[in-house]
């Protein structure tokens, strides 16, 4: 498309004072946003209010869906540490080296999926609770009273996932609704 094709374009639209795309000069509304660009100066103030709101909404949500993606890197980061310390307490056997390869395994999938996050929050987040419970039925199987060692920890990590998997939803759902 040459300049004047472009400047054509831009007399014939209209852009919105809310999500700032274009619109067809006839509109009523704002196709991508829902702005009432013919609406009274009333109804217009009141839109972008609600928007902001719902904007500021989103960015609490955002600050959750953030805490959780760092509890997949920290658990990450928990089980890389721990598979590397794990054969300077344990003495050298093939044990050693499938405890060690497991660990090193499932601390890459934690960051993999702290990285997904940025982009797929929920699918990220429960595919990372789902393998932490799992890790943990696991541990309970080979180990009963394990269940309770750092009860308090596999606690706040639970809350943490789960918080952030319903901000996720939350804010997957607003994004959809008003178009964020």
């Amino acid at each position: 498309m040459n300049a004047a094709d472009e400047q054509a374009q831009e007399q014939a639209n209209v852009r919105c004072r809310s999500c700032r795309a274009y619109a067809r000069v006839t509109d009523n509304y704002c196709m991508d946003c829902g702005f009432p660009l013919r609406g009274t100066p009333e109804e217009q103030r009141d839109f972008i209010e609600i928007r902001r709101g719902h904007e500021m909404e989103m960015d609490l949500l955002r600050s959750k869906i953030v805490a959780a993606r760092n509890t997949l890197f920290v658990l990450g980061g928990f089980f890389l540490v721990y598979g590397l310390m794990t054969p300077a307490f344990k003495r050298a056997d093939e044990n050693t080296a499938a405890i060690l390869v497991s660990n090193l395994s499932v601390a890459l999938m934690f960051v993999l999926l702290g990285v997904w996050a940025s982009t797929k929050p929920v699918a990220s987040i429960v595919s990372g609770m789902v393998l932490y419970l799992l890790l943990q039925l696991i541990n309970f199987l080979a180990s009963p009273s394990a269940i309770f060692h750092g009860i308090i920890l596999k606690i706040i990590i639970a809350s943490f996932l789960v918080k952030g998997l319903r901000s996720a939803w939350t804010a997957e759902k607003l994004r959809k609704q008003y178009q964020l």
